[in-house]
């Protein structure tokens, strides 16, 4: 376990929660995880404000909760199945609208938070009301949260970052930050503003910050080392793994920088990023799983660790991708893809109650775990069976195993009393899942709301919706800070749940996206037309129309734009701004 400890760690965001003493403002926390979706109802006067029933009070965007027989509908968690989805609930838009208001609040609330105590620092610390800066001070939340603001028509607050990237982002950092965080987070998000804007701005930005980073790719074998300056350039590879490398960081620097070649016409950026992927190919030929990590020198396995979790998640994830970013025209990578989720479902799908989890191999021997970090396998098998990387029976099982692990990864949530995940949990025989001691926080990660979203866009089932509403609610009941942002929180087996001082950038560019999304109709972002990142930046599929011209400072699409672009910045403006005027709270 302590071993994997240490890849969480060295994972997107996994460092484990520090010191838990601080001085700061109360963080709201009302227990909601144990009612059913039916038992919520949110009441909405003319003027905007909420009014609540059961003698509570609400401001701003909490929700309130509805007494009455609703809420003995819930089973009993013990007898806790598959079998009681979906659940009851309405799916009208003006529901689905209500739970974009909220989710946009959420945003609101977030964004305003970092930019009231951490502006053009990496993240904010709610609870102190400060800052911290782990990737060297560039900004990460500012990079990271461009395409949200557009994508939920924020375009003040967009226009406001823009300003920012145009006259203080700075990367001249005599520091050392990970290849792969500046790659997923940096680069993907200065791409993902320019792919949706037209904005050549941060296309600007994102080849310069690129510029910095490749020198950590002159290793005899391509493999990058996995730190470098980016004031000197000099790079090394992670002291804790003798020269080794994670996989996910080795084949999750690919979607950027081929997106990259493409749209500044520099083929070297993605000619360093695919001999990656056809090095480990080559180096393990025939086999789906590889090794969590890999020697930078000479390309062979460090350990015999396969999973879908911690050191490995995001290289499974990014074979489909890049076969779909560059228009299916190379089966190299949709193979490998493929033969990889055959290996995982032979290899590490076991049964536990009614439902399949995915557990974590060393050798012979699988420890049966669900990493929250695997929670992207489901939303990953459903993107293939949209895109056609499968087809007929192969299709109908990748889909089958989505689902149930789908709600497997919500099981996480529903089984804990605050209603948050824990970063892994230990699974028993009847299904019952148990949160581990030294990794029982929840840091706001967006895996499994990333799968509730795609598996909805896939399937249409109104279930996968009312899961991830329950998630939200959960994380809006426990996490929101009241002076602005949302905390992580340190057990999620404990009432009141004890919050750190930490927000992550990715709970802005990736997990109230993708809730937004849920919530919102598939056309805003086409799925023929983006690739989403590991770090859900939307970045744009080869073959489709490409963006030219440069927005105005204003964040509005540039008249010169494709109506495609148009209309998907259209809709999305249109939608939030809609909910806005009729409610009020601009």
């Amino acid at each position: 376990m302590a071993k994997l400890v240490e890849e969480i760690r060295a994972s997107k965001g996994g460092s484990k929660p520090g010191p838990l003493s601080w001085t700061g403002p109360v963080v709201r926390c009302y227990l909601v995880h144990s009612l059913p979706a039916a038992a919520f109802r949110m009441a909405t006067s003319p003027s905007g404000h909420q009014r609540t029933s059961r003698g509570g009070s609400a401001t701003g965007d909490m929700l309130t909760l509805a007494s009455g027989a609703a809420a003995k509908e819930l089973p009993d968690q013990e007898g806790f199945s598959s079998e009681h989805w979906p659940l009851r609930g309405g799916t009208a838009n003006d529901e689905n609208g209500r739970h974009r208001l909220l989710i946009k609040a959420a945003a609101r609330h977030s964004w305003a938070g970092y930019l009231r105590f951490a502006y053009g620092h990496d993240e904010l610390a709610p609870l102190s009301r400060n800052h911290s800066d782990t990737f060297c001070g560039v900004g990460a939340t500012m990079i990271d949260s461009l395409d949200t603001l557009w994508l939920l028509g924020m375009r003040r607050e967009f226009a406001r970052a823009r300003t920012w990237v145009a006259t203080e982002l700075d990367f001249n950092r005599n520091c050392n930050v990970s290849v792969f965080e500046m790659v997923i987070r940096g680069v993907g998000g200065l791409l993902a503003a320019h792919d949706l804007s037209g904005d050549v701005l941060f296309l600007e930005r994102a080849e310069e910050l690129t510029e910095r980073l490749m020198p950590a790719f002159a290793t005899p074998t391509g493999l990058p080392n996995s730190t470098i300056n980016l004031a000197t350039g000099e790079s090394a590879a992670m002291a804790w793994a003798n020269g080794g490398a994670v996989l996910s960081e080795l084949g999750s620097v690919q979607l950027e920088l081929v997106r990259l070649s493409q749209a500044t016409g520099r083929p070297s950026f993605g000619a360093a990023v695919e001999r990656i992927i056809r090095f480990l190919d080559t180096a393990f030929h025939g086999q789906g799983l590889l090794a969590s990590v890999i020697r930078i020198e000479t390309g062979e396995a460090w350990n015999e660790v396969k999973s879908m979790g911690a050191g490995s998640d995001s290289y499974y994830e990014y074979l489909l991708k890049l076969w779909l970013l560059g228009g299916k025209r190379e089966p190299l990578y949709r193979d490998m893809w493929v033969r990889a989720m055959d290996d995982m479902a032979e290899q590490l799908v076991f049964r536990s109650g009614d439902l399949r989890f995915l557990g974590r191999r060393s050798g012979e021997n699988l420890t049966t775990v669900m990493e929250h970090l695997a929670c992207f396998v489901p939303g990953n098998l459903a993107l293939g069976v949209e895109s056609g990387a499968v087809a007929g029976a192969k299709a109908d099982e990748y889909l089958a195993l989505a689902a149930e692990l789908t709600v497997a990864c919500f099981q996480m949530y529903a089984q804990q009393p605050s209603g948050l995940a824990p970063e892994v949990s230990a699974v028993s025989p009847v299904g019952r899942l148990q949160a581990l001691p030294d990794v029982s926080f929840n840091i706001l990660r967006p895996e499994a709301v990333e799968s509730l979203y795609m598996m909805w866009r896939v399937t249409g089932e109104p279930r996968f919706r009312e899961m991830g509403w329950r998630i939200f609610q959960a994380f809006n009941a426990s996490c929101r800070v009241d002076t602005g942002g949302f905390a992580a929180v340190s057990n999620v087996t404990q009432l009141p749940p004890q919050r750190f001082d930490k927000m992550e950038s990715f709970w802005l560019s990736e997990t109230l996206k993708y809730l937004y999304l849920l919530f919102t109709p598939p056309s805003v972002l086409p799925a023929d037309a983006f690739v989403l990142n590991t770090e859900a930046h939307p970045l744009r599929v080869a073959g489709t129309a490409p963006v030219v011209g440069t927005a105005p400072v204003s964040g509005t699409a540039p008249a010169a734009a494709p109506a495609m672009l148009q209309a998907v910045a259209g809709a999305a403006a249109e939608a939030a701004w809609a909910l806005e005027g009729g409610l009020g709270v601009m």
